[in-house]
């Protein structure tokens, strides 16, 4: 199986929503960190994007709790500043940081989420946390994670987590902190994310000649050049249900024809042999009455020629 381009199944895996939360639910530690970042192509799309976000006990994640301070709101998170003193601080009533309306993106696209601590007093309260994805439209209980990051145990000023295509990112690496480029992992802390959706993509050529699949390939979309190969099998098998019908009468017929056909030829090659006999019977008496007619002729000025010569006493 060759693939000139890329064959990607079950590209469904959306995320909108981020989560950073107490991997112990019973922990009420405050929340106190100072930025998110998540990088696609190159860009952090964090900002400037309409995001809302709140603080929540996670048992009941769907209703927020103020921020310890007023000016400590979550959305503190993503506002495109590392601030040197303060971010976003949550009260001792919350142990989760939800994040939502994040443009809707596909995991694959990820290249890198980053998370930078707070800078004043850096204590052990980011210890316990986590980063989880989910797509809060399908889910809106939060239940299915698509993918997340170790627990916290190492306090530093920053963290990094790759995910697969962090091989894309074209930019340099920050070797301090930046809401321009991503941050080197010499600087941060880096682990790779735990994807649990990513969806299985083959890109360029498969060598050897064969691609062997044990059990079910399933599919949604294979998009081949700018053609979704199942849309068109789709139709054609609509059509297709429009058409075998017709195809299966039209068998029908030609097999009664073709019977038809075989029973006329018999006949006109009989016939054939009759009117080859019957023309031969007409030339014979063409030829017949041609030499009659000579005959009728000369007999005819013959007798024209002795009925002067007749009398009454003519002996006959």
């Amino acid at each position: 199986m060759e693939v000139n381009g890329n064959i990607t199944l079950d590209k469904t895996k959306y995320f909108n929503t981020i989560v950073i939360r107490r991997f112990d639910e019973t922990s009420t530690i405050f929340i106190f960190l100072n930025e998110l970042q998540c990088w696609v192509n190159g860009i952090n799309i964090m900002i400037n994007n309409g995001l809302t976000s709140y603080f929540a006990m996670w048992s009941n994640n769907d209703v927020g709790v103020p921020p310890f301070f007023a000016n400590a709101p979550a959305s503190k998170m993503y506002n495109n500043n590392i601030e040197s003193t303060y971010g976003a601080q949550s009260g001792s009533n919350a142990n989760a940081l939800i994040i939502k309306n994040i443009p809707l993106t596909s995991i694959h696209e990820i290249q890198a989420i980053v998370l930078y601590n707070r800078k004043v007093e850096v204590t052990s309260r980011v210890l316990g946390l986590l980063i989880e994805l989910y797509n809060s439209t399908t889910d809106p209980d939060l239940t299915e994670v698509f993918a997340n990051t170790n627990v916290i145990t190492t306090n530093v000023a920053s963290y990094r987590y790759n995910f697969p295509s962090i091989s894309t990112y074209t930019g340099s690496f920050a070797t301090t902190d930046s809401t321009t480029l991503i941050i080197s992992n010499n600087v941060a802390l880096t682990e790779e994310a735990n994807v649990i959706s990513f969806p299985t993509e083959l890109t360029g050529e498969v060598w050897g000649g064969d691609l062997s699949v044990e059990g079910d390939l399933t599919a949604e979309n294979l998009i081949v050049d700018s053609t979704n190969v199942i849309t068109e099998i789709t139709a054609l098998q609509g059509r297709l249900d429009v058409e075998e019908p017709k195809t299966t009468a039209l068998q029908t017929l030609t097999a009664t024809h073709t019977t038809d056909i075989a029973t006329n030829t018999n006949n006109i090659s009989s016939l054939d042999v009759d009117l080859y006999t019957e023309q031969q019977k007409t030339t014979a008496l063409q030829t017949l009455t041609a030499g009659h007619t000579t005959d009728l002729a000369t007999n005819t000025a013959n007798i024209l020629t002795k009925q002067p010569l007749i009398t009454s006493s003519t002996d006959l």
